[in-house]
């Protein structure tokens, strides 16, 4: 594997200021400062359906965005499928995956610049209620560089009788 090449951006601001004392020589001040920009990735994620009935399969979508100028290598995220739900399948863009234990462990190779890492987890759920994902950026060298970080999203598995009260649904399923 690549080594990372990751450094957040920054810029580089250089001035000279002249200051001169009370009866005195005027004298030349050299500043520098030093500017960090926070934000290189943007983590986001939605679901297929936001209500479901039991034993429909749901899909979370996670874009995995890089905003700055500069490739972005080997960034480890950390998916905690909801509780209630049984892991099915999954597939990542540019990296790989293992599954282990109601977590998924992800690696992604590079993110070019301007580009998104698509992540995709469908669960079945086993339970009735709120089922919320939650996936982070783990990797040290990204976590604090990372918006939305961690990314939550919620779908909620309907009883027969809510999926009947919910209009047209049939129409659309």
């Amino acid at each position: 594997m690549e080594e990372s090449k990751f450094y957040p951006p920054s810029t580089f601001v250089k001035s000279i200021a002249t200051v001169t004392p009370n009866n005195g020589e005027p004298i030349s001040v050299s500043t520098r400062l030093y500017i960090l920009e926070t934000s290189c990735l943007v983590l986001m994620q939605t679901v297929n359906s936001c209500k479901i009935p039991l034993g429909d399969n749901f899909t979370y979508v996670i874009y995995v965005l890089n905003k700055i100028e500069y490739d972005i290598y080997d960034i480890q995220l950390t998916d905690i499928i909801p509780n209630g739900a049984g892991f099915v399948s999954t597939s990542v863009d540019n990296g790989d995956y293992e599954y282990y234990k109601g977590r998924v462990f992800y690696n992604i190779d590079v993110i070019r610049p301007g580009t998104f890492s698509k992540i995709m987890l469908t669960v079945c759920p086993g339970t009735f209620g709120n089922m919320i994902n939650s996936i982070e950026v783990t990797s040290k060298d990204h976590i604090k560089y990372t918006v939305n970080n961690p990314s939550r999203v919620c779908c909620t598995v309907l009883s027969d009788a809510e999926t009947n009260s919910v209009p047209y649904y049939n129409y659309f399923t």
